[in-house]
């Protein structure tokens, strides 16, 4: 069977929803995750958390991007904390630019890519006003 390429745009971080979903990810047979961005208050750490998860579950080649920080429509309150603090997540090193990294990679690649949007979509609006 052909594995669905997902690539997962995620605020991870606030409700254990989002941290469910990847792992449900990672053990699906069905899915081949490509990478993975982050969005809304606190994204470079919702990356780190991203990344963190990632590792233990055995998908360090996972690429992890932090994604756009802010949201596009200004007067939206930032509301919702981010459940993690420096101690519990360590050092991981988050690169890039999480918009511009998963547009080339959706669009650079032949094969067809789902797009999986759990946060605050942000990122992906922000993706197609690029191309």
């Amino acid at each position: 069977m052909k594995k669905t390429d997902i690539w997962l745009d995620t605020d991870i971080g606030g409700d254990i929803d989002d941290a469910l979903a990847l792992a449900l990810i990672m053990k699906s047979p069905e899915l081949n995750l490509i990478g993975v961005t982050t969005s809304f208050n606190y994204a470079e750490k919702k990356a780190r958390i991203a990344r963190r998860l990632l590792d233990l579950g055995g998908f360090q080649s996972v690429p992890v991007f932090a994604g756009q920080d802010q949201p596009i429509l200004k007067n939206r309150p930032l509301v919702e904390p981010c459940q993690y603090d420096e101690k519990s997540l360590g050092y991981i090193e988050v690169r890039g630019n999480g918009v511009e990294e998963m547009a080339h990679a959706i669009l650079s690649r032949s094969e067809k890519t789902t797009l999986v949007t759990i946060g605050s979509l942000t990122n992906p609006a922000l993706m197609f006003m690029l191309f």
